[in-house]
């Protein structure tokens, strides 16, 4: 477990181990903990994508630029000039401001809206490099802010609230949001000094907005209309303006269930694409489904009957009736797949239990050890610590009467084992031995 190693995409290994500290000698833990920072940084560094930025997952986000963002600048590095983290001529500040919306806010992910996690984040990342950039404290030592009363505090809300549009729509989604957001944040001394009316207010404005999302969900699914191939972006589209919702908004939207539908019916499609063309002619069943069948190339007759002399004009060949044969093969097929899916996926679950269940009982293992070698250490100090405060304390004669002590003790040992050789009429001494 010690040894292992996790191989990065890029082809670099890092320990699975963190580093503890607590035993190494104290004028050794400012290396030990400088060098692991520095691997960190490669880390960091290397996972780094072309534009920038950083992801998760397997996802660029907003938010993986922010932490990072926030780290280099805790650090003391730049996160715009630092050469470790520029790719293609971008930074990773860079990275982070490409997921900012010209009207305010940052978006998750690139291909979506506004977002409130991904604002708040992008927001305090920006502050961390300012701070730094100023030669402020950093993101998490902000003692040298002063700290705003609970009437200050509330004011910045209130105004927030006033200046709110009594009709609002989606173009008010990010003002909105950030103020409900604000409020959200006041502890309660600071919110009963917000009157009822604007707390209303707010509550209606984010109400009207929700309800404005739902709305446009529900139109982007009504305007798929019957599903071909080419409607593949406006299914994709109404699938990530569904998700962007809130649980409780999810349940809200009346058509979800069309645009499952529509989902499944253009899997249906590409499927039926990737098909080999089908005979032509009846090759559909009464209920409408098409059948693949060869036609069957005839066989000669034993005995032939010879040839007229005028040539009859060839009639078109029959195409034979439909059979359900290929439809049945090609379900056994899909069935005997899934079922080998079903297993595979049973066999590696309980594989990674058993990898689990190893990493745990060792790392259980490791620790019982390290506590053990702890309390033997801890132990061991406290004897030694004892036998020299006791030495200290002890004159010069009760050291030498001490020694004579130990020295006569030796004495009869030798007397004892000199006997022994003696009885037993021994060639060679004990002590020679």
């Amino acid at each position: 477990m010690f040894d292992r190693n996790i191989v990065l995409n890029n082809g670099v290994k890092i320990p699975q181990l963190g580093l503890g500290t607590w035993f190494i000698d104290d004028d050794k833990v400012a290396d030990a903990v400088k060098a692991a920072v520095d691997r960190g940084l490669t880390v960091l560094s290397n996972k780094q994508e072309a534009d920038g930025g950083f992801g998760t997952w397997g996802t660029s986000t907003s938010e993986s630029c922010a932490q990072v963002v926030v780290a280099l600048s805790a650090m003391g590095i730049d996160a715009n000039t630092d050469k470790r983290f520029v790719k293609n001529g971008k930074s990773a500040l860079q990275g982070l401001l490409n997921y900012a919306i010209s009207t305010g806010g940052f978006k998750h992910v690139s291909n979506l809206g506004y977002d409130q996690m991904a604002t708040e984040q992008g927001y305090y990342a920006l502050t961390a490099y300012s701070r730094f950039k100023n030669g402020e404290n950093s993101l998490y030592d902000m003692t040298d802010v002063p700290v705003q009363s609970d009437h200050e505090k509330a004011n910045e809300v209130i105004k927030a609230i006033d200046n709110l549009p009594e009709t609002v729509t989606l173009d008010n989604m990010e003002t909105v949001k950030t103020t409900y957001a604000a409020y959200n944040s006041l502890n309660t001394a600071q919110k009963t000094l917000i009157s009822k009316a604007r707390k209303e207010k707010l509550t209606k404005a984010m109400a009207s907005i929700e309800s404005l999302e739902i709305e446009k969900v529900e139109k982007l699914i009504a305007a798929i209309g019957t599903v071909t191939l080419d409607k593949e972006e406006a299914i994709r589209a109404a699938k990530v303006a569904y998700y962007s919702l809130s649980t409780a908004q999810q349940k809200k939207v009346k058509n979800f269930s069309t645009l499952e539908a529509a989902e499944k019916e253009l899997n249906k499609l590409k499927y039926q694409a990737g098909k080999p063309t089908p005979t032509p002619g009846s090759g559909k069943t009464p209920g409408g489904s098409t059948h693949f069948i060869s036609t069957p190339t005839p066989t000669p007759k034993a005995t032939q009957k010879p040839a007229s002399k005028t040539t009859p004009t060839p009639k078109a060949a029959k195409t034979p009736a439909p059979t359900p044969t290929f439809r049945r093969k090609e379900i056994r097929k899909i069935r005997r797949w899934f079922h080998e899916i079903h297993v595979h996926r049973k066999f590696e679950i309980s594989k990674i239990r058993e990898i689990f269940c190893e990493d745990r009982c060792q790392k259980i293992c490791f620790l019982q050890k390290q506590q053990e070698r702890k309390e033997l250490f801890q132990n061991r100090n406290s004897i030694r610590k004892d036998y020299c405060k006791s030495r200290k304390n002890q004159s010069i004669g009760q050291r030498s009467e001490e020694n004579k002590g130990i020295l006569q003790e030796r004495r009869k040992y030798l007397h004892l084992q000199d006997k022994r050789f003696l009885r037993q009429g021994s060639k060679q001494h004990p002590e020679s031995l």
